[in-house]
């Protein structure tokens, strides 16, 4: 407390009396930290300042009992006392009640006639293993639980309206109890699952961890807000929604809440694979309540296994991440979604086809991926975007190393329309394929029309390309490991920026034949069965010749070209 080095040490303040009632009203801050400062406290009724209980020589509330109003904080910290009571009178705080690090802590066992405060706060109390409750408590600035190691449930919020302030709750156990709650001024966050070997009972370690209640929550007051749930079993908040304007974030295993929400103007992110000391496996019951989203203005991001119905309505999503923690085996069926910003795909190194994107006509971009370096990473075709024509910045495939056909994107024309730098991953590319072995022929991209900015075949079987008549590639060509013995012609291409030819094992000839500047980067190495005297002669005849040149370990050694 600021003002404590100006005051004395226990009773600080003017106490008088009111005509009438014989009862004590303290004018100015209370400063307890020791019995003769509590002493001083008690028989008073209402404290027109701050109230503080601080110290090692604080053992008792006892002085308490005839408080009714505070009206500035209640603050009880750092203290050896081991039961909270003696509050049953308090009705109204209106600031803030903080009670933190206190070690001996063991129960809350007061605040019977506690109406409204500015906010509650319990935190770092160690030992603390029972909150009984706030029967009478109507409104609260903000609530906020956490750090209290040996705390495994939270209930009896049931009076509890409103709240000016966010939610804030984390404990490994259940919460429940807030049946009346409306809504909340700010953000809320639900955590029940953390490090079971933190628990202090057995129970509390075997058994789910679940948030319920929540019967009447509808949303905040305000727009912008975030909603974050985790734990085992998820439950309530039937009549959140069907528009929110705000951020969710649920990391569940089972999911039977939430079956309102249907537009979202914010972002989306389910997690339902199980969280740490979790005791229910994901099984898609997190997903029970995606069935009715229908628009994401922000970004989808999912992770865990996701049924095959799990977003059958979706129509709009800002952008779509799948798999990015923990990869996906199966994409699901998206058979309503038409328009999608970015889409990234990480799949299982077992991964079944991408099917389900039949009716998504355009998108931002789209990588389907796997990090993984196993043989059979990825699935052996990707079907599922027939009616996809255009992406507007990027289409990347990396790493599915069983992948033997794009026939998935047969109607695909342009690529990176939306003009401008793209970097998906680092890549800096329209469209990037790398690290596909079998991938022996290109003739899903066989539409292909126009990409505004490059080309990368980075590793990719290729025994030959397709003809791509009418193929326009702007600024960059890079082909390597690839084991077509040449090029393509691509007769509408030519000029580039940059052109990078390497480690072609098979490679003799050069291809691009109507490409007549490269004013940027050329980069010819590491292709054993190209010439010298094609690479040469090739790069003698542009009109633009490159500012930047690499000629070397080729067929044979390769002067600089005159």
């Amino acid at each position: 407390m600021d003002k404590r080095v100006a005051r004395t040490v226990w009773a600080i303040g003017v106490i008088s009396f009111s005509a009438g009632c014989g009862k004590a009203i303290c004018l100015d801050d209370m400063l307890v930290e020791d019995r003769t400062g509590m002493a001083e406290l008690s028989g008073c009724r209402e404290v027109r300042g701050d109230v503080e209980l601080a110290g090692a020589y604080v053992w008792t509330t006892s002085g308490l009992f005839d408080l009714e109003r505070i009206d500035g904080d209640l603050r009880i910290h750092d203290t050896n006392i081991e039961v909270l009571d003696g509050l049953e009178r308090l009705a109204h705080v209106a600031g803030v009640i903080d009670i933190h690090n206190n070690t001996s802590l063991e129960t809350l066992a007061s605040f019977d006639d506690l109406e409204g405060a500015g906010g509650l706060y319990i935190e770092s109390n160690h030992r603390l293993t029972r909150i009984p409750g706030f029967p009478t408590l109507t409104n609260l600035g903000g609530l906020v639980i956490r750090d209290n190691l040996e705390l495994h449930h939270v209930g009896g919020f049931d009076a509890l309206e409103s709240m000016a302030g966010p939610l804030h709750i984390e404990l490994h156990g259940h919460i429940d109890g807030f049946s009346q709650l409306l809504f909340i001024d700010g953000d809320l966050t639900l955590r029940t699952r953390g490090d079971p070997g933190l628990a202090g009972e057995e129970e509390a370690s075997n058994q789910p961890t679940t948030i319920s209640g929540f019967d009447s929550f509808w949303g905040a007051a305000s727009p912008g807000f975030a909603l974050a749930w985790d734990t085992d079993v998820l439950t309530g908040f039937d009549w959140l929604g069907p528009d929110l304007s705000a951020d969710l974030i649920v990391h569940a295993s089972a999911v039977t809440g939430l079956t309102r929400v249907s537009t979202v103007e914010g972002s989306v992110t389910i997690d339902a694979s199980p969280g740490e000391g979790s005791t229910v496996a994901g099984d898609g019951d997190a997903f029970g309540w995606t069935t009715n989203l229908r628009a994401v203005t922000g970004a989808l991001v999912v992770d865990g296994p996701i049924p095959g119905d799990a977003f059958a309505r979706l129509v709009v999503v800002g952008d779509l991440s799948l798999g990015t923690n923990t990869p996906v085996r199966t994409a699901g069926r998206w058979p309503s979604l038409t328009t999608a910003g970015s889409i990234d795909i990480v799949l299982q190194d077992n991964a079944a086809d991408l099917s389900g994107f039949s009716q998504l006509s355009t998108a931002h971009a789209l990588t389907i991926r796997t990090s993984s370096t196993s043989p059979q990473a990825g699935p052996a075709r990707l079907l599922g975007f027939d009616a996809l024509t255009s992406l507007e910045r990027g289409l990347t495939v990396v790493g599915l190393h069983r992948l033997t056909e794009l026939g998935a994107f047969g109607a695909l024309t342009t690529v990176g329309a939306g003009g401008g730098t793209f970097s998906p991953h680092a890549e800096g590319a329209s469209v990037v394929l790398r690290d596909l072995p079998f991938l022996s022929a290109l003739d899903g991209l066989r539409q292909l029309t126009s990409v505004p900015h490059a080309l990368r075949l980075d590793h990719v079987g290729l025994a030959s390309f397709p003809p791509w008549s009418d193929l326009t590639v702007t600024h960059t060509i890079e082909v390597a490991g690839v084991a077509a013995t040449a090029l393509p012609t691509l007769p509408r291409t030519t000029s580039l920026r940059e052109l990078i030819i390497r480690e072609n094992p098979a490679l003799i000839e050069l291809g691009l034949t109507h490409v007549d500047s490269v004013p940027g980067r050329i980069e010819i190495w590491a292709n054993p069965a190209l010439p010298c005297a094609t690479a040469a002669s090739y790069v003698n005849r542009l009109l633009t010749p490159p500012a930047f040149l690499i000629l070397e370990d080729n067929l044979n050694p390769c002067p600089w070209p005159r």
